[in-house]
């Protein structure tokens, strides 16, 4: 998830997320997520939906998680956000590969709340980010913290052999073949991450599936199959997608001439450009425009007067800042016994 801070960085040149941990090896943060395109990072990640529905993509699956709904990603994992309320807001706790080791693991969870197996440990996990964020506010000594953390972390590792291992078929409850299986999950994912990091690279230029393919060291067929399997939309639909978010992007926070946010964006001919975005965004970049500009003042946020605003082509996100409100607002969406 692209975080709403310095402490990351989700930079055009790699859709793979650089995360800086603080001192207590975690990367913790409350934001509204309008969107975010594929990505991963190589730490683990626990998203808490506490306001609104978001419909989030982790490989093949999309899944609707609504508050009060919290989903595990797992390290490596390729996975993308949208928000389908207008009112919506989540916690993200990133876990530092310095909290683990050998003999500690990060856990590897199918851990999803839009599956019912996985509904009755909500409340615990969404009372320890709790207790997280308190030992933090009350700014406590960092072992305070590291023991909630890996409290957390020890029970969302006890939920996957709980639920994870009772899905299995019967006679196949060995872990190491579990995660064997996850491994080379990733691994065949591989190709179609050196595509979409391409993509985000290069997304202003004139692409096409058979070069985009060729930078993916795969046959023109199997990438066009294997990327709209994936991606639920073919190459095309996902090109035009990913400029279409920097082009509204550049509308609604510059006050860029359009012909040049067209160009930008990857839109050529701006003739075609303003086709385009009328068939997708159901109104014209001069309109859409006007309409971002008619927001109250609370909602008009400037790039460069405003520090907890991170804004890249592939995601938009709006820090909220962690405190006792927020605290509140979980603790009511997960009717938490204080």
């Amino acid at each position: 998830m692209p975080a709403a801070n310095s402490n990351s960085q989700t930079t055009p040149s790699s859709l793979c997320e650089l995360i800086s941990f603080d001192s207590n090896k975690l990367h913790l943060f409350a934001a509204q997520v309008t969107y975010s395109n594929h990505h991963w990072h190589e730490s683990p990640e626990l998203i808490v939906i506490y306001r609104g529905s978001y419909a989030v993509t982790v490989g093949q699956n999309e899944y609707i998680i609504t508050s009060p709904g919290i989903i595990f990603i797992n390290k490596d994992e390729i996975h993308s956000t949208r928000a389908l309320t207008d009112d919506y807001a989540m916690i993200v706790v990133q876990f530092g590969s310095d909290l683990f080791d050998e003999h500690r693991k990060p856990p590897v969870c199918a851990l999803n709340s839009a599956k019912a197996c996985y509904r009755p440990f909500l409340r615990d996990i969404a009372a320890h980010i709790y207790k997280i964020i308190e030992v933090q506010l009350e700014r406590k000594n960092s072992f305070a913290i590291l023991a909630q953390i890996y409290l957390l972390l020890e029970l969302i590792a006890d939920i996957a052999l709980e639920v994870d291992l009772n899905l299995q078929p019967s006679g196949s409850s060995n872990l190491s073949a579990e995660n064997s299986d996850t491994t080379a999950k990733r691994s065949k994912y591989y190709h179609l991450r050196l595509a979409l990091d391409y993509i985000n690279r290069n997304y202003d230029q004139d692409l096409t599936l058979e070069h985009v393919a060729e930078v993916a060291h795969m046959s023109y067929f199997h990438f066009s199959r294997m990327f709209k399997q994936f991606c639920q939309r073919s190459f095309i639909e996902y090109l035009t997608m990913t400029r279409l978010n920097h082009a509204m992007t550049l509308l609604r926070y510059t006050l860029l001439p359009i012909r040049e946010i067209a160009e930008r964006s990857g839109f050529h001919d701006y003739k075609q450009f303003s086709l385009v975005f009328k068939k997708f965004i159901a109104q014209s970049p001069t309109s859409y425009r006007q309409l971002c500009q008619s927001l109250p003042p609370s909602q008009q946020t400037s790039i460069q007067s405003n520090n907890h605003f991170t804004q890249t082509h592939f995601s938009e996100v709006r820090e909220i800042p962690l405190n006792q409100q927020v605290l509140q607002q979980l603790a009511t969406a997960f009717q938490l016994e204080l």
